[in-house]
């Protein structure tokens, strides 16, 4: 199965090439269709998969990426945000990774904290799925 940002890049791929011609009707050919039933089933499969918390290398390799950020005891904020940075030096010292919010505010967190205070998820979670996942 592909991840989903090659079934993104796929779709994309295929839309190009059947309506990059400027015009208003699209065209695919047999070649195209089992592309797109190959994109479209592994599509269902990502969104049937259950939401996962990221482990650490996964998020520090994820700058531009959006994930749900969790907090505990809701202190920070919960909710999507973007991953920025990864920075290992600076004012603070210490591991950290930036993370933005919607509206542009950024946060610094600490990596040490990871799972403790704070963790994120691929996608939001329910309250029952973040509630099954245990805190370090």
């Amino acid at each position: 199965m592909q991840t989903r940002e090659q079934v993104i890049e796929g779709l994309n791929d295929i839309h190009a090439v059947a309506c990059g011609m400027g015009n208003d009707q699209c065209y695919l050919n047999s070649i195209g269709i089992k592309q797109l039933q190959t994109l479209i089933n592994d599509a269902t499969e990502l969104l049937m998969e259950q939401p996962h918390v990221l482990d650490m290398d996964t998020l520090k390799a994820s700058q531009r990426r959006a994930v749900w950020l969790e907090t505990r005891n809701g202190r920070v904020y919960t909710g999507w945000v973007l991953v920025y940075d990864h920075m290992t030096s600076g004012i603070i010292p210490g591991d950290r990774i930036g993370l933005t919010q919607p509206g542009g505010h950024n946060s610094w967190l600490m990596v040490r904290q990871y799972g403790k205070d704070w963790r994120c998820w691929d996608r939001q979670p329910t309250n029952e799925q973040r509630e099954a996942v245990k805190w370090e």
